[in-house]
């Protein structure tokens, strides 16, 4: 469904015009995780936010992320229509935040970058293969985030790519259904790499934190 082209007044001058429903949706959430708002337009009926602001809480509070630096650089590999987003934004007073995610049905009519906000803090989309990004390394952040990680991608493939991005220092976190995890755990225990996990019982989801330094023995 294609709409007349429209400009949001209330957001930052470095928007681009509107041009389809998909892509109005995706930049409003993604404006409204930016400004702390929230609205019952983008119900969360999976629990997205509480879900990634449980894990961050955890891997913070046992210090599996360590203090890296006053100002977070984070990647949410798979952000969606960014709901976990302002959870991820609400956690980290100073933060750079990049969501990436390559949801066909957003492809053909999102910009493949755009930046949400700027200034002290900054949320930047972009409309990339998530691996091909990580795998590329060209920006590096303290913490890479899948959130809600899909069963289809093999554990291999992202958990290779995740150290390209990362600071000296920098964790991966993800977390999914439990069946996810456990295959992602058993190809961890297979290769001899230390991590640490957690259990999200209210979700029926689980996770885990990796740090660099393990990943780069793969």
């Amino acid at each position: 469904m294609k709409l007349a082209p429209i400009t949001f007044s209330t957001m930052k001058p470095n928007f681009t015009a509107i041009n389809s429903l998909a892509e109005a949706r995706r930049m409003n959430s993604l404006f409204l995780a930016s400004e702390g708002i929230d609205t019952a337009v983008f119900e969360d009926p999976l629990g997205q936010k509480a879900r990634a602001k449980n894990a961050l809480a955890t891997a913070l509070d046992r210090d599996w992320l360590g203090k890296n630096s006053r100002r977070w650089n984070i990647c949410e590999f798979g952000c969606g229509m960014g709901l976990s987003t302002k959870a991820i934004k609400d956690m980290f007073e100073y933060h750079n935040i990049t969501a990436i995610d390559n949801d066909p049905e957003f492809a053909k009519d999102f910009p493949s970058e755009i930046s949400i906000y700027g200034g002290e803090n900054t949320l930047l989309f972009k409309n990339v293969d998530g691996i091909e990004f990580l795998n590329d390394g060209k920006r590096k952040f303290n913490l890479v985030m899948a959130s809600m990680l899909a069963p289809e991608i093999e554990p291999a493939e992202i958990l290779k790519a995740v150290p390209n991005s990362l600071l000296d220092g920098g964790n991966f976190l993800t977390y999914s259904d439990s069946g996810t995890i456990r295959i992602l755990k058993e190809y961890l225990d297979e290769n001899g790499i230390k991590y640490n996990s957690f259990n999200q019982p209210e979700f029926d989801t689980k996770g885990v934190v990796v740090s660099k330094e393990e990943l780069l023995k793969l």
